[in-house]
């Protein structure tokens, strides 16, 4: 049987290389080998979330399969992390006449397959979308906690906080700052927080609270409010 190989690495901070694209794509390989297949195409996508539409290595992968060829990823959540991309490249896959195959033993996805094994699969692209809401839920709530003791932990920094000017010089190089620097409270801004926090513990409207702002001379960092910023800065500020 002739194969395709997808391999996909999520986005991660300060990365500048994608080692586990490597390691999937000879696991991958190995697999094939191991099972008499031809590998015949090789295609990835780096630093793409499973959530993403735009990947042109997964379509390219996809255009490439032909009737009777194999996808092959190393687990089936390299595909998507979210079940109803996953079911829809699933029957385009079908549709083609190919199959996909997790070489990690999750098995395979193809045109005749049980009741059971169709519910299985099913089971596995619910828990892997499941799997990402976790890691999303427990990394919002870190970075949180980090900033709400002090610690820069993105490049835009929330508003309220400024860049302690005292962080060493070593540690305000542009690679590492977002992770390493320190936030403290900006008076301005916190006194405009003060205001906006007010009004909505009265129950006023994002768009009456940005008219308010606007009209007292005050801007969002040199640009004019706009209600969902102040929806935004005001969920950020109530989960701090």
């Amino acid at each position: 049987m002739k194969c395709i190989i997808y391999t996909r690495f999520s986005p991660r901070p300060e990365e500048t290389k994608c080692e586990s694209i490597e390691t999937q794509l000879d696991l991958c390989r190995k697999w094939s080998a191991a099972h008499g297949h031809e590998v015949v195409g090789m295609f990835e996508d780096r630093a793409l979330s499973g959530d993403d539409i735009e990947r042109p290595g997964l379509w390219a992968a996809l255009d490439a399969l032909r009737r009777g060829y194999a996808l092959v990823v190393w687990k089936f959540d390299r595909l998507a992390r979210n079940a109803f991309m996953s079911y829809d490249i699933e029957r385009t896959v079908i549709k083609k006449r190919g199959s996909i195959i997790s070489a990690a033993g999750e098995g395979t996805m193809e045109q005749h397959m049980s009741p059971e094994e169709r519910l299985r699969l099913g089971v596995l692209r619910l828990f892997a979308e499941y799997e990402k809401a976790c890691t999303a839920a427990r990394t919002r709530a870190a970075m949180r906690w980090h900033q709400a003791h002090g610690r820069r932990m993105s490049a835009n920094l929330p508003y309220g906080w400024m860049e302690d000017s005292a962080s060493p010089l070593s540690e305000r190089k542009w690679k590492i700052r977002h992770r390493h620097t320190r936030i403290i409270a900006c008076p301005e801004e916190q006194t405009t927080l003060g205001l906006m926090i007010g009004w909505r513990d009265r129950e006023v409207s994002d768009h009456e609270i940005a008219r308010r702002l606007t009209d007292a001379g005050l801007t969002c960092r040199g640009k004019p409010w706009h209600p969902r910023s102040i929806g935004r800065i005001l969920t950020r500020a109530k989960q701090a």
